[in-house]
Protein backbone atom coordinates (compact mmCIF):
# COMPACT_ATOMS: atom_id res chain seq x y z
CA UNK A 1 0.00 0.00 0.00
CA UNK A 2 1.65 3.53 -0.93
CA UNK A 3 1.23 6.15 1.36
CA UNK A 4 1.69 9.89 1.54
CA UNK A 5 3.55 11.70 4.48
CA UNK A 6 6.12 13.28 5.65
CA UNK A 7 9.05 13.47 8.47
CA UNK A 8 10.29 16.41 9.81
CA UNK A 9 12.69 17.27 12.50
CA UNK A 10 11.52 20.46 13.49
CA UNK A 11 11.42 20.45 17.45
CA UNK A 12 8.72 23.35 16.90
CA UNK A 13 6.64 20.95 15.61
CA UNK A 14 6.41 17.87 18.36
CA UNK A 15 3.09 16.95 18.83
CA UNK A 16 1.71 19.49 16.43
CA UNK A 17 1.13 16.37 13.98
CA UNK A 18 -2.30 15.36 14.06
CA UNK A 19 -2.59 11.79 14.85
CA UNK A 20 -5.11 9.13 13.30
CA UNK A 21 -4.88 6.78 16.04
CA UNK A 22 -8.60 8.45 17.17
CA UNK A 23 -10.30 7.98 14.03
CA UNK A 24 -8.59 4.17 13.48
CA UNK A 25 -10.06 3.85 17.23
CA UNK A 26 -13.69 4.66 15.68
CA UNK A 27 -13.32 2.22 12.85
CA UNK A 28 -12.25 -1.04 14.53
CA UNK A 29 -15.02 -0.10 17.13
CA UNK A 30 -17.85 -0.33 14.36
CA UNK A 31 -16.10 -3.07 12.63
CA UNK A 32 -16.36 -4.79 15.39
CA UNK A 33 -20.16 -4.16 16.14
CA UNK A 34 -20.83 -4.84 11.97
CA UNK A 35 -18.75 -8.18 12.93
CA UNK A 36 -20.46 -8.94 16.14
CA UNK A 37 -22.94 -11.38 16.26
CA UNK A 38 -25.48 -12.74 18.97
CA UNK A 39 -25.05 -16.63 19.81
CA UNK A 40 -28.90 -16.44 20.35
CA UNK A 41 -29.52 -15.56 16.77
CA UNK A 42 -26.67 -17.45 14.60
CA UNK A 43 -27.93 -19.90 12.54
CA UNK A 44 -26.07 -23.15 12.51
CA UNK A 45 -25.69 -24.69 9.37
CA UNK A 46 -27.59 -27.81 9.30
CA UNK A 47 -25.65 -31.43 9.16
CA UNK A 48 -24.82 -34.90 10.76
CA UNK A 49 -22.19 -32.66 13.34
CA UNK A 50 -24.56 -30.40 14.73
Amino acid sequence: MRARGHTHLSLSMVDVVVSGAPIRAQIADALRGFFATDAATTVKPAGRFN
